[in-house]
């Protein structure tokens, strides 16, 4: 079977951003720093990923740009 690279990004992002998306509750939580850490790394491996795929993001360059801010 032929695998598409718009499905081999489907495929790469979408746990990304599930690990991304779980560790966003440490937003609430300004002594968390462990779980500030773990949502930078989940925001850097989201980032890169969309980076790789970015030709089958929809808006990549605003995707990038969100994750950017939020590692700051």
């Amino acid at each position: 079977t032929e695998l598409r690279l718009g499905d081999l990004a489907r495929v790469q992002i979408a746990p990304a951003v599930e690990g991304f998306l779980t560790r966003t509750g440490a937003l609430a939580l300004p002594d968390a720093c462990t779980a500030h850490h773990d949502l930078r790394i989940a925001g850097k491996k989201l980032r890169y990923v969309v980076e790789i795929f970015a030709p089958c993001v929809p808006d990549a360059e605003g995707v990038l740009d969100g994750l950017r801010d939020v590692q700051e």
